[in-house]
């Protein structure tokens, strides 16, 4: 008997000792799913703060898309004009030219005017 009690005992002192393993493993195990669990969370926040940037990023590529679109459609438009402006200022340079060579030849016709009208107004 003393024998079976020992044995009792014995088998008592063991299944308690696994008793407090299975606890300790227990919440070990249940510590790392609330670990799991808050990464999880962590993952599906970021997520939504990437699909939440996503959005502004590709509205401003967007936007900058555009604005080089429009920059380079300007930047052909100021070509266009200069060389334009380069053909009226020729234009310009060209007329005024012409009106002092006009200038000079009618200041030369009226001086041969006067020439002449000198000349008829001795002969008459």
């Amino acid at each position: 008997m003393q024998h079976d009690l020992e044995e009792i005992r014995e088998v008592s002192t063991q299944l308690s000792q696994i008793k407090k393993k299975h606890d300790d493993t227990k919440r070990v195990c249940v510590n790392k799913q609330a670990e799991l669990d808050a990464i999880r969370q962590e993952i599906k926040n970021l997520g939504v703060q990437e699909t939440q940037a996503e959005g502004p990023v590709f509205q401003i590529a967007s936007r900058l898309d555009e604005l080089n679109e429009k920059y380079t459609q300007t930047t052909m438009k100021i070509e266009e004009e200069q060389l334009t402006q380069a053909t009226y200022r020729y234009m310009l340079e060209r007329l005024e030219k012409d009106m002092i060579a006009t200038k000079i030849k009618s200041t030369e016709f009226e001086m041969s005017i006067n020439s002449k009208k000198q000349i008829l107004e001795l002969e008459s």
